[in-house]
C-alpha cells in the first residue's frame, strides 16, 4: 500500500503544494527573480553546514520551533543539527508537515493488485507520444534539454508532459550537485522519535471506494498540462542556478537570501492540471491547499495550547512566502520572530560550528 499511496499523492499533486518525496505539498509563492544574464556561475557548497535558524512562535507562554525545509539541496553537504537537537530535546511534541493520504477500499491487497493500472497513468491516453500533444516549438526545446540531460531514452516519450517534465527536473538537479532527498525531515523525525515526542499529524484523507474506476477515469482524461510543461522546461533551462542559489542560502543560514529568492509558480500550474479535472472534483480533490493549511493551523494551535514547548517542520515557501502559516498564525495573535531576532535563537553548539563553506561571497562563485 506504501507504494501505491506515495505515487498516488505524487500524481495528483506533481510534487507542487507538497513536497511528494517526504508526503508534504509546498505551495509557491510568486516570485521577481532576477533575469539569468545577471546571475554568476553558482558552486555548490559541501562540507558541514548549520542550516537556517528557528522561527519562533509563542503566545500565553507557550512556545513551537519552527524549521523551514528546502528541496533540493547540495548533494555534499552535512546538515550540523546541533541546534535543532536541543530544541527537540526540551520539548514535548513535534508537530510534521501537513500531508494528503491516500486508501482504496480493500486495503493493502487491492492495492497490489492495482500497480499496473496507477504505472499507466503516467502514460498519455491512446498511446499517444509527446510529439503528439505538445506545439512544435515546445517539443523542439524539450529535445534539447533532454539530450542534454536524460539522453536518449524512448520511454520517456510516451509519458504525460508533466511527468516527462519531472523526470527532466530531477536529472538536472542531480547534474548540478543538488539532490531531492529529504535527509533534513529524515533526520529531523528521528530525532523526535527518539526523544519520544507526541506525534501531532495534520493530515487530509482521500478514499477511493472504487480506485478501479478512478485510474480509469484518469488514464482516458487529457490534461491541460502543457503550461505545466512549458514553465518546468523555463525552469530547468534558466532557473538552475536561482536553485543553487537557494539551496546554498539553506545551507549556510542565509535566510533573508531565501525571503528574496521566492520559489516560483511553476508547480501551481501542474497542480491545476491535475486538480482542476472533473475526475479531482469527483473524487473530492478540491481546495486540497486550503483545506491542508487549515488542518496544520488548527493542529499548530492545539499544540502550542498544550505544550509548553514544540517543535514543527514545514516547507520553507510555508515560512516565508506570501501564504506563510506563520502569517496566519500572526493574523491570530501569536508573536511570531525569525532567526535572530529571539535573544537567545542561536544555540551556543550553532555559533561555534564553522561550516566549510561560510559568508555570503560562498554562496556563488563569479
Amino acid at each position: 500500500m506504501g507504494g501505491c499511496k506515495r505515487y498516488l499523492c505524487w500524481l495528483m499533486l506533481v510534487g507542487s503544494v507538497l513536497a511528494i518525496s517526504d508526503g508534504a505539498i509546498a505551495r509557491s509563492a510568486e516570485a521577481n527573480e532576477a533575469p539569468l544574464a545577471t546571475l554568476p556561475t553558482t558552486v555548490v557548497v559541501s562540507g558541514e553546514q548549520p542550516g537556517p535558524g528557528l522561527w519562533r512562535v509563542s503566545k500565553d507562554g507557550h512556545q513551537m520551533w519552527v524549521l523551514g525545509t528546502l528541496l533540493p539541496l547540495p548533494k555534499r553537504m552535512q546538515w550540523n543539527a546541533a541546534e535543532v537537537e536541543q530544541r527537540i530535546a526540551d520539548s514535548s511534541a513535534f508537530l510534521r508537515q501537513p500531508s494528503l493520504n491516500f486508501s482504496v477500499k480493500g486495503g493493502m491487497l487491492r492495492a497490489v493488485f492495482l500497480l499496473p493500472s496507477i504505472m499507466k497513468t503516467r502514460n498519455n491516453p491512446e498511446k499517444q507520444k509527446l510529439k503528439d500533444v505538445l506545439p512544435d516549438e515546445l517539443y523542439q526545446r524539450w529535445l534539447q534539454l533532454k539530450q542534454q540531460y536524460i539522453g536518449r531514452s524512448g520511454s520517456v516519450e510516451k509519458r504525460r508532459p508533466l511527468v516527462a517534465a519531472q523526470e527532466l527536473m530531477e536529472k538536472a538537479i542531480r547534474k548540478n550537485d543538488m539532490t531531492l532527498d529529504n535527509f533534513v525531515s529524515e533526520r529531523v523525525n528521528k530525532l523526535a522519535k527518539k526523544a519520544k515526542l507526541e506525534q501531532v499529524r495534520p493530515s487530509i484523507e482521500i478514499r477511493f471506494e472504487d480506485p478501479k474506476q478512478a485510474l480509469k477515469e484518469f488514464n482516458t482524461t487529457a490534461l491541460e498540462d502543457t503550461e505545466c510543461f512549458r514553465r518546468m522546461l523555463d525552469r530547468v533551462g534558466g532557473e538552475i542556478e536561482q536553485m543553487k542559489l537557494r539551496a546554498n542560502a539553506w545551507a549556510v543560514g542565509e535566510t533573508e537570501i531565501l525571503r528574496q529568492l521566492t520559489i516560483t509558480q511553476t508547480y501551481r500550474s501542474c497542480a491545476d492540471a491535475l486538480l482542476e479535472t472533473k475526475v479531482a472534483e469527483r473524487h473530492g480533490l478540491l481546495n486540497i491547499e486550503q483545506r491542508l493549511r487549515d488542518e496544520w493551523l488548527t493542529k499548530a494551535e492545539e499544540t502550542l495550547s498544550q505544550h509548553a514547548q514544540s517543535f514543527a517542520v514545514l516547507p520553507m515557501p510555508l515560512v516565508v512566502g506570501e501564504d506563510s502559516y506563520l502569517d496566519r498564525l500572526a493574523e491570530r495573535g501569536y508573536l511570531i520572530e525569525a532567526p535572530g531576532q529571539g535573544e537567545d535563537q542561536v544555540s551556543a553548539a550553532v555559533s561555534e560550528a564553522e561550516p566549510d563553506t561560510v559568508g555570503n561571497e560562498a554562496l556563488v562563485e563569479r
